[in-house]
């Protein structure tokens, strides 16, 4: 269970790494659009960056410009990264709370089944919350 220090002071980004490898594979021309790009040029070596751009562009993209399309692509997979953030911190306290409730069900079936002093307890794997009174 993720605790509260971790979803109120870190932002969750999920990264697959098949994913992403994955879709460099298909922007061989196979699948182009300009999400899967901006992806790939968010998490591609400056180095290889660099190089790819100023091979393809026979020399007109510079380093410098291969910076700044890197920082623009950054900023833009942060922006779809905060969204997905936001469910998924969400998603984390929908989970505590169910299980707190689940909690507090399985505490009341206990209680009840120690009231009634059943004896379907008595059989071997049959605990609290799963044997029951069928007369309820």
């Amino acid at each position: 269970m993720v605790s509260d220090f971790v979803t109120e002071l870190y932002q969750v980004c999920v990264l697959n790494p098949i994913k992403t490898c994955q879709m460099r594979k298909n922007n061989v021309r196979k699948n182009k659009t300009d999400k899967a790009d901006t992806y790939v040029i968010a998490s591609m070596h400056m180095t290889h960056l660099a190089n790819l751009l100023k091979e393809n562009s026979h020399g007109h993209f510079t380093k410098e410009q291969a910076k700044e399309l890197r920082v623009l692509a950054q900023k833009s997979v942060v922006a779809n990264d905060n969204a997905i953030s936001i469910q998924i911190t969400q998603t984390i306290q929908q989970i505590k709370l169910l299980d707190s409730q689940l909690e507090k069900i399985e505490a009341i079936m206990t209680e009840i089944m120690k009231f009634n002093d059943s004896a379907i307890k008595t059989i071997p794997g049959i605990g609290y919350t799963n044997g029951r009174n069928d007369s309820w």
